[in-house]
């Protein structure tokens, strides 16, 4: 069962989700979704509130387009005929509206709905357009939201349409998977709009009683080598010895690690991924502080540019 409330910085709530409801009185804004292991329901108040927040949708066509770069054989795509040809060999239960090669070797491709869209990425294969890459139009003003704790069971379909449904604009929903064994996990990656992205993380969704953690994506990230582990650097510019991230020995096959969790970075009781390593907080605090500097002088310099311009 999952359910969405949310309240405004006064305490207004703006999602309502009742305690008891008596089975006579079905609201029309309720929306459920059952799979086989969730059930998954959100309540939205037919009448909302007089100071409830209200948010219109900024959703057009123009985010049912599916961009795909770095084509090794753009040539071949240069024609729509050929870009459709390639759609309905992967995904011929698509439908695409128009699609046409792009300037500089990229090709778009303009469906119907979302749901379309969402196919198109998931289902597409690496060999695809010439192994090309795919991708949503990057989006000026949104924002990058984590839910943590949605059961693998819930599709990002029906979890993204259960969010629109509610009151939140989503350009994206995207679910995670295990960088080693391939497998889903529990979170799903959420882009929205500013306003929608402000609303979700004032929000609390249930699944069957759990609630899960929303997190906004921070702004700082620290930088970990996937060869030795270490912080500030990348693995394509790593000239140090490979290290397991789970046990930190010397071995290939992560995937098949059995050893005890120890921490590369401080020798610490758990892998060296963890978000609990101390020197990863001290890197992030110092990071954060320097990128907290860097927007101050850059609000401070083109304050002072507006006035001289003046």
């Amino acid at each position: 069962m999952l359910k969405v409330e949310c309240e405004d910085s006064s305490g207004i709530p703006l999602l309502k989700v009742p305690d008891e409801q008596r089975p006579d009185e079905q609201s029309s804004a309720d929306v459920e979704y059952v799979s086989n292991d969730c059930s998954v329901h959100v309540v939205k108040p037919s009448e909302p509130a007089e100071d409830s927040l209200t948010i219109s949708s900024s959703l057009s066509a123009s985010d049912n387009i599916v961009i795909i770069d770095n084509i090794n054989n753009p040539t071949e795509f240069s024609s729509s005929k050929h870009i459709l040809r390639e759609v309905n060999s992967f995904c011929p239960e698509v439908k695409v509206e128009f699609a046409y090669s792009l300037a500089r070797g990229g090709v778009a491709i303009h469906t119907v709905d979302k749901i379309g869209r969402d196919l198109l990425l998931d289902r597409l294969p690496q060999e695809s357009f010439g192994g090309g890459i795919k991708h949503l139009p990057k989006y000026k003003h949104s924002d990058t939201i984590f839910v943590k704790g949605v059961c693998t069971s819930v599709s990002t379909q029906d979890f993204d349409r259960l969010l629109i449904d509610s009151g939140i604009d989503t350009f994206e929903v995207r679910r995670l998977s295990n960088r080693v064994t391939g497998k889903s996990i529990r979170v799903l990656k959420v882009k929205c709009t500013p306003e929608s992205s402000s609303v979700l993380l004032k929000s609390k969704i249930r699944v069957d009683n759990s609630v899960c953690v929303i997190e906004k994506k921070q702004r700082t990230r620290v930088i970990r080598c996937y060869n030795c582990q270490r912080f500030g650097h990348l693995s394509k510019f790593c000239t140090n010895q490979r290290r397991c991230e789970f046990c930190a020995g010397f071995h290939d096959g992560d995937e098949n690690c059995y050893g005890e969790p120890r921490c590369v970075n401080c020798s610490g009781t758990h892998p060296s991924f963890s978000s609990k390593c101390p020197p990863y907080w001290s890197r992030y605090e110092m990071l954060a502080k320097q990128y907290s500097e860097s927007q101050h002088v850059s609000s401070v310099t083109s304050i002072y540019s507006a006035e001289t311009s003046d």
